[in-house]
């Protein structure tokens, strides 16, 4: 996956060193640009707030605002972030409250460099699946063809006449699966696996070890911060998307935008 520009990142850090030496790491990588070097919690906060932002490289004891404190006010700026700290006690809180990595100082360039990798690949998915929801936006039938073919779907409570282009999605639910078709769901004894060996079109994906979504119905794709992502489907049903299949997802959307409509 190609990077199409650099990622601009922020470095949030009391002590003048510290901020000297992580600029100097980080500039080593040149996908990544340092643009703002900030002293406080409260100097990070002000320029995500105006400012476009990919990563953010925060310590965590900090006066004023601590870095959890601002990682927290950054929110709308959702850039991810790194805590570069002294201090190794944090570390659970940070992974739970949805940090990208956790660095601890005195820093090991190689650990940093490994960290510079993943922060890339990771933001490369992240533009390929907003690229992608925004070309589903523009245009609401990709290039995908289901079949028209009507078949019969035997329910548990009722049988439906379908066909596989009005399949929005699948859900497994232990020995059973649950099929919505035009905004209803019917549920249907079969497993997941053994219900999408019938379908035909490769307009259909697994996105998560629970979900098979039609690719048709996709209208915006949005990356967390813990590494899932979630996609809005037409009507307004949500579908998760886990790490393992983040970056099939991101992939095929962008391989979407590659074809001529």
């Amino acid at each position: 996956m190609s990077q199409l520009r650099l990622f601009k990142a922020l470095i949030a850090d009391d002590e003048p060193l510290s901020r000297g030496y992580l600029r100097a790491l980080a500039e080593l990588d040149d996908r990544f640009e340092v643009v703002a070097l900030c002293d406080s919690g409260f100097a990070a906060i002000e320029y995500a707030e105006d400012s476009p932002l990919d990563v953010a490289f925060l310590d965590i004891r900090m006066p004023g605002l601590d870095g959890f404190q601002a990682m927290a006010k950054m929110q709308g700026a959702n850039p991810l972030v790194v805590f570069v700290t002294a201090y190794s006690d944090y570390a659970v809180k940070a992974y739970d409250c949805g940090a990208f990595d956790y660095v601890t100082k005195p820093i090991d360039p190689a650990r940093f460099a490994e960290t510079l990798n993943r922060l890339s690949d990771r933001l490369l998915e992240r533009d390929a699946a907003q690229a992608g929801a925004a070309t589903y936006a523009a245009r609401p039938a990709p290039n995908f063809q289901a079949s028209e073919e009507k078949r019969v779907l035997a329910g548990v409570r009722q049988d439906v006449v379908f066909s596989e282009s009005e399949i929005e999605v699948i859900e497994s639910q232990g020995n059973y699966v649950s099929v919505r078709i035009n905004g209803e769901s019917v549920l249907v004894r079969q497993s997941l696996d053994s219900f999408c060996r019938l379908l035909d079109s490769p307009s259909f994906m697994q996105v998560h070890r629970s979900f098979v979504v039609n690719l048709v119905y996709v209208r915006a794709i949005r990356y967390e911060k813990s590494g899932t992502a979630e996609l809005d489907l037409a009507g307004g049903f949500v579908v998760p998307v886990s790490r393992r299949h983040r970056s099939a997802v991101a992939e095929l959307l962008r391989s979407t935008l590659s074809r001529e409509p």
